[in-house]
C-alpha cells in the first residue's frame, strides 16, 4: 500500500500532465505565422510590411492567429556565413515551436528560406512579398509556395510626369551608384524611349552636389530620385533624410518610385508600397490558414502599386487635386471649411440650438396659456415677466459660453487659434448685450440704441485692451429705439468693424477710432473711421476674412449697404440700412 508522500507525488504528476495537455490543446487551437523580414525596423518599408500583415491576421477580434516577426538585417550583413549563423540561431530559438505559414519579405529573406527551409520548416507553406525581378524560375521546385511580386511602375510614373508637366523637357535622374540604383536607372532610361524628355543621370548624389545641381538646371527640369544621398564622408543617408535634402535643395518637382519617400517633400509617383505588399501577402496567408492549398493559389505577379501624391509639394507648381488621377492617395490636402472655422461653426450651431429651444419654449408657453386677443392684463404681465426671464436666461447662457471660451483661450499657445477664440468671444458678447438691455428696458419691443452702443464699445475696447495700445474710441449716437431683429445684426457689425480697427489699424503708437450713428428719414447711417494704416492693398485675403464677410452678409440681411473708403490716413466704413 502506498504511503502519503507517494500518493501526493502521483496526484501532482497527474495534475501536471493535465495542464500540459490543456496547454498543448490551446497552442494547437491557435495559428502561428512567422514573418522573416530582410531588413530591420529602422527601414520604413519593413515597418509598413509588418503593420499591414498584422492588420489582416491579428486585428480581427475573432482571429486566433499570432504573428511572430524576425528581422534578418541584410542591409548590414549578408555573407554566406551570416546566413548559416541565422539558421542556427532560429533553429535554437524555435526548437519546440511549429508554424502554420512562413512569410518572407524581400529577396534576401526568400533566399534564406531556400537555404534553411528543409532544415527548419520542411513542410510549412511559404508566402513571399516584395520580390524584385520575379519570374516563375525563382521559386521553381519549391512546394507549397505562393506570394506577391514587386515591380517598379516606371512607365506609369513617367507618363504621369508628362501629363502634369507637359512643358518641362528635361529629366534629372538622381542615383547613388549602387548596383540596385544602377539597375533602376537602366529601367528608367529604357522606359523613356517613347517620351520627349532629355535625360541626365547624376551619380552619386551628395549634399554638396545637390547645391551645384540647383544652379545648373532650370525650370524646364523634373527630378526622379532612384537612390540615396550621401553625406560629406560618403555615407548614404536614410530614405527620409535623402528625400528631404533633395526636395528642399532643388526648386523643381521631385518624383520617386517608392512610398517610403512620401512626407519628405517628394511630389509623388506611381509607387511601390510596403503596406500594399504586406496586405496582399497576409491575405494569401489567410487563405492558406483557411484551408486552401498554397500550390493552387496563383502568385500575384502584377505589383499592387498605387498613385501617391503630395499636394503641399505640388501646389507651388500649380498642381491641384483635380489634376491627379481619381484613385490617388493624397498627402497634405489643404484645410477645408470645417477644419478652418471649426470653432465658429460649432458656436453657430450652439446658438441656433439655443434660439430654437427658446422658440419651442415660447410656442409651448403660448399653447398652454391659450394666449388670445382677449387676454387680461394679468396674463400680459405674466407674458412680459416670462419674456424678460427668457432674455435674462439667454444673456446668462451666452455669458457662460463667453466665459468657457475665455478659460479655453488661456490654455492656447498658438496665436492664430487664440485670435479665433477671442473673435468668437466678442461676437457672443455683442449678442448677450442686446438681451441684457431688453431685460432691463421698460419696453420689451425696443432698446435704447445710444446706451447699447456705449456698452458695446466699452466691452470691445476692454477685450482688446485698448489702454495698453494707446488708442482712443469716441462715439456719437442718436437717441433712437431699435428692435431685437435689427439690434443683434447692428451690434455684430459694430463689433467686427471696431475690433478690426483696433487690431490692424495701429501699432504701438496708438490712434483714434470714431463711431457715429445717425437716424434720419427711417434709415440708420453708421460710420466707423480710424486714422491708422488703412486698407492693406497688397493683401488679397483681406476682404475674404471671416469678419468682413460677416459684415457684408449682415448688410444684405438688413437690406442695407456697406462701403469701404480711404480716410487719408486710415479707413472709413459706411454702413446704412432701413429701420421702420
Amino acid at each position: 500500500m502506498w504511503n502519503r508522500p507517494v500518493k501526493l507525488m502521483i496526484i501532482g504528476l497527474a495534475a501536471a500532465f493535465t495542464l500540459l495537455a490543456a496547454s498543448d490543446t490551446y497552442a494547437q487551437s491557435e495559428n502561428r505565422v512567422l514573418v522573416l523580414h530582410s531588413y530591420g525596423l529602422d527601414f520604413k518599408w519593413t515597418l509598413d510590411l509588418d503593420a499591414a500583415i498584422r492588420e489582416v491576421l491579428e486585428h480581427d477580434p475573432e482571429s486566433t492567429t499570432t504573428v511572430h516577426s524576425e528581422v534578418l538585417d541584410a542591409k548590414y550583413h549578408g555573407n554566406s556565413a551570416y546566413m548559416e549563423d541565422l539558421a542556427s540561431f532560429l533553429e535554437r530559438k524555435y526548437r519546440t515551436w511549429s508554424f502554420d505559414v512562413i512569410i518572407a519579405t524581400d529577396n534576401y529573406a526568400l533566399d534564406f528560406v531556400k537555404y534553411a527551409r528543409e532544415r527548419l520548416w520542411p513542410s510549412v507553406p511559404l508566402v513571399f512579398a516584395g520580390i524584385n525581378d520575379y519570374s516563375p524560375e525563382l521559386v521553381a521546385g519549391m512546394e507549397k509556395t505562393t506570394g506577391v511580386a514587386e515591380e517598379l511602375s516606371v512607365e506609369r510614373t513617367i507618363e504621369e510626369i508628362r501629363r502634369l508637366f507637359p512643358n518641362r523637357k528635361r529629366l534629372l535622374i538622381l542615383s547613388d551608384r549602387t548596383a540596385t540604383s544602377d539597375r533602376n536607372v537602366s529601367l528608367v532610361l529604357g522606359a523613356l524611349a517613347g517620351y520627349k524628355l532629355a535625360a541626365t543621370v547624376h551619380h552619386p548624389v551628395t549634399i554638396e552636389s545637390l547645391e551645384r545641381i540647383e544652379t545648373e538646371f532650370g525650370r524646364d527640369t523634373i527630378a526622379l530620385l532612384v537612390g540615396l544621398v550621401r553625406n560629406e564622408a560618403g555615407t548614404p543617408l536614410d530614405f527620409h533624410r535623402s528625400g528631404m535634402h533633395v526636395s528642399r535643395t532643388l526648386d523643381v518637382p521631385v518624383f520617386s518610385l517608392w512610398d517610403f519617400y512620401m512626407g519628405t517633400g517628394i511630389a509623388g509617383g506611381y509607387m511601390t508600397s510596403g503596406w500594399q505588399q504586406g496586405l496582399y501577402a497576409a491575405r494569401l496567408a489567410r487563405r492558406i490558414l483557411d484551408g486552401e492549398d498554397p500550390d493552387e493559389i496563383a502568385v500575384v505577379e502584377e505589383s499592387p502599386n498605387l498613385p501617391v501624391f503630395d499636394l503641399e509639394a505640388l501646389g507651388p507648381f500649380g498642381i491641384e487635386e483635380d489634376d491627379l488621377p481619381p484613385e490617388s492617395i493624397v498627402y497634405n490636402r489643404p484645410e477645408g471649411l470645417w477644419e478652418k472655422y471649426q470653432v465658429e461653426i460649432l458656436l453657430a450651431i450652439s446658438a441656433f440650438l439655443l434660439l430654437f429651444s427658446i422658440a419651442l419654449l415660447s410656442y409651448e408657453v403660448a399653447r398652454r396659456r391659450g394666449v388670445t386677443a382677449r387676454a387680461t392684463a394679468e396674463s400680459l404681465r405674466e407674458k412680459e415677466t416670462l419674456l424678460r426671464e427668457i432674455h435674462h436666461r439667454v444673456k446668462n447662457n451666452l455669458q457662460v459660453v463667453s466665459s468657457m471660451l475665455s478659460i479655453q483661450s488661456s490654455l492656447i499657445d498658438d496665436e492664430k487659434s487664440l485670435e479665433y477664440f477671442q473673435d468668437a468671444r466678442t461676437r457672443i458678447q455683442s449678442m448677450a448685450l442686446v438681451h441684457e438691455h431688453l431685460y432691463e428696458s421698460p419696453s420689451l419691443a425696443r432698446i435704447d440704441l445710444r446706451s447699447y452702443m456705449d456698452d458695446l464699445v466699452a466691452t470691445v475696447a476692454r477685450s482688446m485692451d485698448v489702454s495698453q495700445g494707446g488708442a482712443t474710441v469716441s462715439t456719437s449716437v442718436d437717441e433712437v429705439g431699435i428692435d431685437l431683429d435689427h439690434a443683434i445684426p447692428l451690434g455684430m457689425v459694430v463689433n467686427e468693424l471696431l475690433s478690426n480697427a483696433l487690431k490692424y489699424a495701429y501699432g504701438d503708437d496708438g490712434g483714434e477710432v470714431t463711431i457715429s450713428l445717425d437716424y434720419t428719414n427711417g434709415r440708420v447711417k453708421l460710420e466707423v473711421a480710424d486714422n491708422g494704416a488703412g486698407m492693406p492693398a497688397e493683401d488679397p485675403g483681406y476682404h475674404r476674412s471671416l469678419g468682413l464677410q460677416l459684415v457684408t452678409g449682415l448688410a444684405e440681411q438688413l437690406g442695407g449697404t456697406v462701403r469701404f473708403e480711404d480716410n487719408e490716413p486710415g479707413l472709413r466704413v459706411r454702413f446704412e440700412f432701413p429701420l421702420p
